[in-house]
């Protein structure tokens, strides 16, 4: 079976960048400035983005890349010391990210949509996903679940539709529109 590739380089790119920055850049990046020190935060950030964190992705995506496997496979064929662990390592750190990511992700999707609504002039209380301080709160629970679960389903849609006609056309699209929705966090 024939591997699909990028059909441009800017697909490639806007897929990268959406891989290492994602949501995260919008929503949590600056509750995480503002609570840990503003600026001084920020460039500790940016050293780690530079020196471990650049590095360390276009070495793997080289690696990808000459191995033409992923991650489980990559480390293993490279003949890294201990490659084929690593790569299970890895690969159930990326699982375990994903379920705590697929939640915020709707988290977000839902207070969009309480937003979007309100707009309208309808009522969505936004907050009543959020879990209770204290308890269980069989309502935020049921909205999680089920919004958790539209995430999901959503990712596999496009996971099906293959790299092309699903990362790379998505990417295309939601990267831009994150950069837009930062730019216009940052000038408000």
């Amino acid at each position: 079976m024939k591997r699909e590739t990028f059909t441009s380089n800017f697909g490639l790119l806007m897929t990268m960048i959406g891989v290492a920055v994602g949501l995260g850049a919008v929503w949590r990046f600056p509750y995480m400035v503002g609570k840990f020190g503003g600026a001084a935060f920020v460039v500790f950030y940016l050293g780690i983005v530079l020196f471990i964190g650049i590095p360390a992705l276009m070495a793997e995506w080289i690696l990808g890349r000459h191995t033409q496997r992923g991650t489980l496979g990559a480390y293993e064929r490279g003949r890294l010391p201990g490659g084929k662990y690593a790569g299970y390592f890895l690969f159930f750190i990326v699982f375990w990210a994903t379920g705590y990511y697929s939640n915020a992700l709707g988290w977000v999707g839902f207070h969009a949509l309480g937003d979007l609504v309100n707009a309208f002039g309808g009522h969505l209380n936004a907050g009543a996903i959020l879990p209770p301080q204290q308890g269980f709160d069989l309502t935020s629970f049921l909205l999680q679940l089920s919004m958790t679960a539209f995430v999901i389903f959503t990712c596999g849609i496009v996971l099906v539709k293959g790299l092309r006609k699903g990362i790379e056309r998505t990417s295309k699209w939601i990267v831009p529109t994150l950069f837009v929705i930062l730019v216009v966090l940052i000038i408000r």
